[in-house]
This record gives structure tokens, sequence and C-alpha cells, in this order.
């Protein structure tokens, strides 16, 4: 099958900011290329879970989860996972911001190469794609737990991830 005729599901693990993360999934929910699911694993206190009258704009594509451990997004993530049937997954944050063409650039980028993941920048607010962080080194990881959590470079590394 064509990664352009692919089905897309999306993961977003969440913590306490119910706030950001109904301005995610209003955002999934007006892209150009709509997902086909979006598991929302959800490990906030009951109280600041997202309510009934939260989910109802977002069906029938939004499974919501409610997720009873705090503290590791990856077995939030890997959880979700299990239940994807899209082709292609995708991977938010809860607090990400985003046009209408976010999963249809994903399928595009996936379509022109043999990438089979993307990953990229996080930007703040006040940054473009000029003031990221450039490093020479592209093996050399960020140690210290204070430093930005973004490295541009300028250039292929190859993986095997």
């Amino acid at each position: 099958m064509c990664v352009s005729e692919e089905t897309v599901s999306v993961i977003i693990p969440t913590y306490r900011r119910r706030p950001f993360l109904l301005h995610v999934l209003d955002d999934l929910a007006r892209q150009t290329r709509p997902p086909v699911e979006v598991f929302v694993v959800d490990s906030s206190p009951p109280d600041e879970q997202l309510t009934s009258q939260d989910l109802a704009p977002f069906a029938p594509w939004l499974r919501y989860r409610r997720w009873p451990e705090w503290g590791n997004i990856s077995r939030q993530r890997n959880a979700a996972l299990q239940e994807c049937t899209g082709a292609i997954v995708l991977f938010l944050d809860d607090d990400v911001e985003f046009g209408p063409d976010l999963i249809e650039a994903h399928i595009s980028a996936l379509s022109d190469g043999n990438a089979a993941g993307i990953s990229g920048a996080i930007l703040l607010a006040h940054q473009g794609l000029t003031s990221v962080p450039r490093t020479t080194r592209p093996w050399h990881r960020i140690a210290d737990p204070g430093a930005p959590n973004y490295q541009g470079y300028d250039g292929i590394v190859e993986s095997y991830v």
C-alpha cells in the first residue's frame, strides 16, 4: 500500500494538562487529513480528567483511556500502540501547537523517502527554525538535565532506531 493511502493513528499521553490537551484535540479535529483514531492516555487525578462533555465533540475517533499511574509515558504509549489500527502512528505531546496539515505533512514526508520514522525540532513560541541551537556533533547527547530539550542538526545521521 502506498503511504499516501494509509491511515494515521495518534497517541497522546497526558498528565494534568486538560486545557492544553483540549487545544490539541481541537487542532486534530481540523486536520485536512483526519486521523482514523486518537488515543489519549490520561494519568491525571480523576477530578482533572476529561469529562463526557469534553469528549463529546471528538467522537467517534477519540479513544480516551484513564490511566491508573503517572510518570511512565512509555508505558502509556505502548498500551495505546497495542490498540492502534492506523498504518502510521503519530506520537504527540499534550501541549503541542500545529496547523491543519500536520498529518498530511507527515504522510507526505514518509512518502518522499525511505524513512521509517520522523522526528523534529521542538520550537518555543518565539523561535523560528534558524534560531534552533545547532550542533556540529550529532552523536553528542545533551548531558545536562537542565539543558534545552532539542538540538538541531543540519545533516543526516544514520541510525538503527
